[in-house]
């Protein structure tokens, strides 16, 4: 039995370029939270996700995603981004029909209205 549709596959990073440690903090499509912590100039996982017959794109993934500095006044946001497919940079990684992606949410001192170090 061969099934129409399979499973697309997605992988999200967040490469911090900036000049100070991060907290990321995202909301999943399904409602899920979690908090993340990206030292500056690393690259950390973010989350992946899984859509029966599409490969997920940030969008389908993300309802919300804060990017705040790490100074531990957490009630203040550095950033907040709206999760928009151009904000990451990436795609897909293999040929197959549903095969797998990998987007990275590139983050530098000029986003966050730093000047550059």
């Amino acid at each position: 039995m061969r099934f129409p549709q399979t499973f697309g596959r997605t992988t999200y990073f967040v490469a911090n370029r900036s000049s100070v440690d991060l907290i990321v903090e995202v909301t999943t499509a399904t409602e899920m939270r979690k908090r993340i912590h990206v030292p500056s100039r690393s690259t950390a996982f973010l989350d992946t996700d899984a859509i029966f017959g599409v490969n997920p794109s940030p969008s389908d993934t993300f309802q919300g995603l804060v990017v705040r500095s790490n100074s531990g006044r957490v009630e203040d946001p550095v950033v907040v981004w709206q999760p928009s497919h151009e904000q990451w940079l990436g795609g897909r990684t293999d040929q197959a029909e549903h095969g797998h992606s990998e987007y990275t949410l590139v983050v530098t001192d000029r986003d966050l209205g730093l000047r550059a170090g």
